[in-house]
């Protein structure tokens, strides 16, 4: 061990009234430095301890600010969506209230043309069967008189017309006399 070290270390021999010497001696030769760094360590320390309490203070503050920025912003943003939300409502239940207009037109429209159609189809089928009985009877009427007119001719030819037999005899003599070659009688 070298003699500082002995000095610093109380031995076995030192004993305790040495030990205030020893602290005399250290004040003599170091006591005014020592001092002096006593009170820039203070005032480090008390300087550091404002700092401290500066910057601590500070963050409060602008922590506190943040939380009131954020505070605000979720705010705004809570009132815009519910803004938001009621002009999607209210969308939504004008397009409900619009759809439900148009299909309720739509369904009077339907209702109306198939009206319509049922009215002209029933329309059709009486001019139909009207006409169809007119023409059927228009028919009949044509039916008679080509019948009456057929009766009629059958009539008038079979007053006119030759019969058979005696037409087959007159060729057959007409036959007979032109072989012969006589003339008629």
């Amino acid at each position: 061990m070298n003699k500082k070290d002995q000095a610093q270390r109380p031995g076995p021999d030192v004993t305790p009234p040495d030990l205030a010497n020893l602290d005399k001696i250290r004040d003599i030769l170091f006591g005014q430095q020592s001092r002096r760094y006593d009170r820039r360590f203070a005032g480090l320390e008390k300087s550091l301890t404002e700092s401290n309490e500066k910057l601590r203070l500070d963050l409060y503050k602008r922590l506190d600010e943040l939380d009131a920025r954020m505070q605000k912003g979720i705010k705004e943003l809570k009132q815009a969506v519910k803004k938001e939300e009621k002009e999607r409502n209210a969308s939504f239940e004008n397009a409900t209230a619009n759809l439900d207009a148009r299909s309720g037109d739509f369904d009077r429209k339907l209702d109306a043309l198939g009206k319509d159609l049922s009215d002209t189809a029933q329309s059709i089928d009486a001019d139909l069967g009207k006409r169809t009985l007119e023409l059927s009877e228009a028919m009949g009427q044509q039916h008679d008189a080509w019948k009456k007119l057929l009766k009629k001719t059958e009539a008038e030819l079979r007053d006119e017309k030759v019969d058979r037999k005696a037409l087959a005899s007159f060729f057959t003599e007409f036959a007979k006399r032109l072989n012969d070659g006589s003339a008629p009688k």
